[in-house]
């Protein structure tokens, strides 16, 4: 029989992981958003500043991971 005994709730998950997605994914959307728009100046090079956007999107990308496996 592969169906569960009992439906999952929103109780049965973990808080903490729930809310490192959420931060995780809030972080990942504005790190991806600022780098797609300021991480370039008007001549296509990668502006110096763009470096800590991508470690800020790859650190809240995993966060997001890291959450979704707790929750």
């Amino acid at each position: 029989n592969a169906m569960p005994e009992r439906i999952l709730t929103a109780s049965d998950l973990n808080a903490a992981g729930v809310a490192a997605a959420l931060v995780g994914f809030l972080g990942f959307t504005i790190a991806l958003w600022t780098t797609v728009w300021h991480g370039m100046g008007a001549d296509g090079q990668w502006r110096p500043v763009a470096r800590w956007w991508l470690c800020m999107l790859l650190v809240s990308f995993l966060t997001l991971l890291w959450g979704l496996l707790k929750a």
